[in-house]
């Protein structure tokens, strides 16, 4: 009898026996056609960690009824409890998920079952804890795979653990085809990167005596409210280059729990008092300007900023407008009180506005040297 040996072309090779009637014996070699294309996408490549993959090949062979996709991982992976949900195939000649992107399939996204496939439903099975099976539908099966087509296989991390440094061979053979590609196993596959920010706060006063702009001025600052008289309310008004000074505060910061600018006052609720005769005062209360009715206090006007919020607070928030005499201000103190904040939260070219305004009653006493003086706070919570 004798024997015929063919040569070996691949590392894998299907052996088939031919018996003639002449007794003769021919052995023959057929090579299982080559998966193309193939990649394993990791979510963690650190040794012992536990990660995703999304495996891809294209199938050189058409994959029908009752085929089989299997993908053998070796010894060292851990698939200890994986489960049906934790399992996915997509396929088409395009998926919308090549070059590892996309985050779902765009083709057929097949449903799979626990077991070696249904009639019209995929099938998976694990064996040895690393070799998962995948059988097509035993009946109809609409979304067959073509010769070319590309298969995406995901794998969810709960229950696929990475084994310890290595270079790994996993292996994919389907009823036709097989083919086999490395991952890496490392001890770190993540980079830590750090940063610091400073912390930053700006603040800044100036006083102004123009309709709608105001200039950056040097100090000291005053406010000078001139003569008082009963039949008027003076003040800080918005318009005309001859009423008294207003004040504008700038304020920028990176405080991630913001800004409050703060304001008391030397005299507190004494209000002006005369230097000369610190008994005389005209005295400072929460209210609504009245000509004739001794008061002295502040409100917020205008506000703005390019980046974040400039609130007003009360009790300076009440009604305060272009003219004094519409003014409704708060009564100042020796303790620092909020007139603006920032609402908890940064704040880029933030400019505030506080209007200063005095009546007198007729019994208030004559002095040259009524006086005040009020100290802005800005505070930030870094």
């Amino acid at each position: 009898m004798k024997l015929f040996k063919s040569k070996f072309v691949s590392s894998l090779l299907i052996l088939s026996v031919v018996v003639f009637s002449s007794g003769i014996i021919y052995i023959q070699s057929v090579n299982a056609a080559a998966l193309t294309a193939i990649s394993d996408t990791m979510s963690r490549e650190k040794a012992s960690t536990f990660s995703s993959h999304r495996i891809k090949f294209t199938s050189t062979s058409a994959i029908g009824v009752a085929n089989t996709i299997a993908v053998a991982f070796p010894a060292g992976f851990t698939t200890t409890g994986l489960v049906i949900t934790d399992l996915q195939i997509c396929h088409g000649a395009t998926t919308g998920l090549e070059h590892g992107s996309g985050a779902s399939c765009t083709s057929n996204d097949e449903t799979i079952a626990a077991g070696n496939g249904a009639a019209t439903q995929w099938g998976a099975v694990v064996s040895g804890s690393t070799t998962i099976t995948f059988t097509a539908p035993s009946g109809s099966f609409t979304n067959s795979i073509s010769a070319g087509h590309i298969v995406t296989i995901i794998i969810a991390a709960t229950h696929m653990q990475n084994p310890t440094l290595s270079t790994p061979t996993i292996t994919i053979t389907t009823t036709s085809d097989t083919g086999s590609f490395v991952v890496a196993v490392v001890d770190e596959d993540q980079v830590t990167v750090t940063a610091t920010v400073s912390e930053t706060l700006t603040f800044d006063l100036d006083t102004y005596n123009t309709s709608t702009t105001s200039t950056e001025t040097g100090g000291p600052y005053s406010v000078a409210l001139g003569t008082l008289t009963t039949s008027a309310v003076t003040g800080t008004t918005e318009g005309g280059a001859s009423t008294p000074n207003g004040i504008w505060f700038d304020l920028s910061t990176n405080a991630g729990g913001g800004a409050v600018v703060s304001v008391l006052s030397l005299n507190g609720a004494n209000g002006l008092v005369s230097t000369s005769t610190v008994g005389d005062k005209i005295v400072s209360a929460t209210g609504a300007m009245v000509a004739g009715t001794a008061n002295y206090g502040i409100c917020a006007n205008r506000n703005a900023a390019t980046t974040g919020t400039l609130a007003k607070v009360a009790p300076f928030d009440s009604t305060c407008g272009t003219t004094p005499s519409s003014n409704t201000v708060g009564g100042l103190t020796t303790s620092a009180q909020p007139i603006y904040n920032t609402a908890g939260a940064p704040i880029s070219a933030g400019r505030g506005e506080i209007m200063v305004d005095a009546a007198i009653s007729g019994v208030t006493p004559a002095h040259t040297d009524y006086t005040d003086t009020l100290t802005l706070i800005a505070t930030a919570t870094f």
